[in-house]
């Protein structure tokens, strides 16, 4: 397992994650392609991109998902019903 770095301090505590984070990448595969999915979890993001099991601030992660969510779901609503009264 690899390990990257995080943005500054001041960003890390601002998001209550430490100074570094675990990514699950086999050593074979290169580190700036697309992610992978993975298996389903119950720590895993939307995207089912990223596993939040061993992060600090889990649920915070886990409520912008969700927030991120509703959001878009929110625009795409709201971009149909403009598109529909204008038809």
């Amino acid at each position: 397992m690899e390990t990257y770095q995080l943005g500054t301090a001041k960003e890390d505590q601002a998001f209550g994650a430490s100074e570094t984070a675990a990514v699950n990448a086999p050593e074979d595969r290169d580190p700036f392609s697309p992610l992978c999915p993975l298996p389903p979890g119950p720590w895993r993001s939307l995207g089912q991109h990223l596993d939040y099991t061993d992060w600090p601030a889990r649920e915070r992660f886990m409520e912008l998902d969700r927030a991120i969510e509703a959001s878009r779901i929110l625009a795409a609503n709201e971009w149909r019903s403009l598109h529909r009264n204008a038809a």
